[in-house]
């Protein structure tokens, strides 16, 4: 607008610094906008990891993980609970505690398929590495949630080592290997558990258990009878 409020028209002075007003006056809304956001999202964090009882270093790496995403401009569209979601699982995964993504959907009251999609979207646009959290550091939380003795747990690593030796945990699940892993253990033993409470635990339906536990079972030429 080349006009002040009574119609006049503006010189070039005048129009250069009712510019730089009007550029200063957007930087300033943008990063009221963000700053907003940026303390709902903390608010969020510290919600979700209380829910989640995560320690303090995961939650402080979930916290930057979500500043870079605001400093790179990839925040805009997405909500916050989904953003939320998807830092702390990144979060966890890098600083090496196990957290299924059902469980952090579910503390952000998000569906698991949002918060999958947004994760994977700031996997790719925040050019982070995807560390795996090893299968045989899901063994232990499944044995203590599956109430099962030692010998579960032990028998359970070996056959996941087995499976790394024939380079079978490529490209898999830790967390559904685990737990087809315990399945396999609970069947040897006599410990019983149902497809269903190992899948549950496991964080995974129950006919990918099936799935893995027949494959996994197959190639290391263990036969059940279940």
């Amino acid at each position: 607008n080349n006009r002040d409020f009574s119609g006049r028209r503006l010189n070039p002075d005048q129009r250069a610094q009712a510019y730089r007003l009007d550029k200063w006056q957007r930087r300033s809304q943008a990063s009221g906008s963000s700053d907003r956001n940026l303390m709902l999202a903390m608010r969020e964090l510290n919600k979700v990891a209380y829910k989640l009882q995560i320690p303090r270093n995961v939650l402080e790496t979930a916290a930057y993980a979500y500043r870079l995403a605001i400093k790179k401009g990839i925040r805009r569209g997405r909500s916050i609970r989904g953003m939320v979601a998807a830092c702390i699982y990144i979060a966890c995964r890098q600083c090496n505690v196990i957290r299924h993504l059902g469980e952090v959907a579910e503390a952000t009251q998000i569906s698991k398929r949002d918060a999958g999609r947004t994760y994977r979207f700031l996997m790719a646009n925040l050019e982070t590495q995807d560390p795996r959290v090893q299968s045989p550091r899901y063994i232990s939380k499944y044995v203590s949630q599956l109430s099962v003795t030692g010998e579960v747990e032990v028998l359970a690593i070996q056959i996941l080592e087995t499976a790394a030796k024939l380079k079978l945990l490529n490209g898999r699940n830790p967390a559904s290997m685990a737990a087809a892993a315990t399945y396999i253990a609970c069947c040897i033993t006599g410990e019983r558990r149902t497809q269903e409470q190992i899948a549950q635990v496991g964080g995974i339906t129950h006919v990918t258990l099936r799935n893995r536990y027949q494959e996994l079972s197959r190639m290391i030429q263990i036969s059940l009878n279940v």
